[in-house]
């Protein structure tokens, strides 16, 4: 593994890591939340399950971890089992609760969780088998970039949900730092294919 390869990895760990850290602080401890909460939290607002199409803010911050998995998935480390392992963890983590399968098929935020959590899982799978291995960067570039664009869209929305509350609240470190994260895996993807365009272009 290349020191570049190195960097891909610390930097998409701490993605992960950003992403549960808090992002929005309050004074109050029941309203300091990370994007899973936030995400919870949107789909109980009425304007949220009222607006075309319901459930889009939580939507957007439910996405980012499922495009992180197919990074992950995409690009393999020595251990492919270690990326399958990880995949399934968030994979995972995205399930609704048991309740879904037994009292509450309809609910349509439980019926979000459970798509996502699929579609990482299924993306994931295609991802580690390498059907798609000849454009592991460019993908890898567009998903990251994805990911910061859906985080950030989906905390605007909710942060303007939150002010309506009239609570002081203040941007967290987790979504500054969980885009600031995606944003450098997209610019570490693109930069060798732009370097080998422009070396082609000086032949």
């Amino acid at each position: 593994m290349t020191a570049a390869d190195r960097f891909f990895w610390l930097l998409l760990l701490l993605a992960l890591v950003c992403y549960l850290l808090p992002w929005v602080v309050t004074p109050a401890a029941g309203l300091t939340m990370g994007a899973v909460d936030l995400a919870e939290w949107a789909s109980l607002h009425p304007a949220v399950r009222a607006a075309p199409p319901p459930l889009l803010t939580s939507f957007l911050l439910r996405l980012p971890p499922v495009l992180l998995a197919l990074v992950i998935a995409s690009r393999p480390a020595i251990r492919r089992w270690l990326c399958a392992l990880v995949v399934l963890l968030i994979a995972v983590a995205l399930l609704p609760p048991l309740e879904f399968l037994t009292q509450y098929q309809d609910d349509l935020n439980y019926r979000q969780q459970f798509a996502l959590a699929l579609l990482a899982l299924s993306g994931g799978t295609v991802g580690l088998i390498g059907r798609f291995a000849r454009y592991r960067q460019h993908a890898s570039s567009v998903l990251t970039l994805a990911a910061a664009g859906a985080a950030l869209w989906g905390f605007g929305q909710t942060y303007v949900l939150l002010a309506d509350f009239h609570v002081p609240l203040r941007v967290g470190v987790g979504v500054i730092g969980f885009a600031a994260c995606c944003l450098a895996l997209s610019v570490l993807d693109w930069l060798p294919v732009r370097l080998k365009t422009n070396r082609v272009a000086r032949a």
